[in-house]
């Protein structure tokens, strides 16, 4: 399947994968968060939600270094697609992924995003990583 939109960025769930570690694909009914490599599927997991499967979708800061990135609330845990070698460092589970990316490319993935979906605040929230 082809993607539509695909931004290269980093990748935090439970564990942290900086970019140029994770890859965004947005189609027509889905996304997909996969590692931008073949060889990086032995310790970061892939994984796919539909747009049903998302509650919101949100800027996010991080604490540290002021990073931007986009969450993705999910409604309720989505299972990996691929799992990885180092289960326990990975969740299998992804409950609110964050796409690590530049602020350019936050505004690109929020117009890709249905509207229906995307939460804007004046403020982002900060994450601590």
């Amino acid at each position: 399947m082809t993607a539509k939109y695909e931004w290269i960025g980093g990748l935090r769930e439970r564990a942290n994968a900086s970019w140029p570690f994770c890859r965004l694909r947005i189609h027509d009914d889905l996304c997909t968060l996969e590692p931008t490599w073949g060889w990086l599927a032995i310790i970061e997991p892939t994984y796919e939600f539909t747009w049903d499967d998302i509650d919101s979708v949100f800027v996010i800061r991080g604490a540290m270094f002021g990073s931007t990135g986009i969450r993705f609330k999910l409604k309720q845990p989505v299972a990996a697609k691929r799992q990885t070698a180092f289960a326990k460092l990975w969740p299998h589970n992804a409950r609110h992924p964050i796409f690590w990316c530049s602020p350019k490319m936050v505004d690109l993935i929020l117009r890709a995003v249905p509207e229906g979906l995307v939460e804007r605040n004046s403020v982002p929230p900060r994450v601590i990583i």
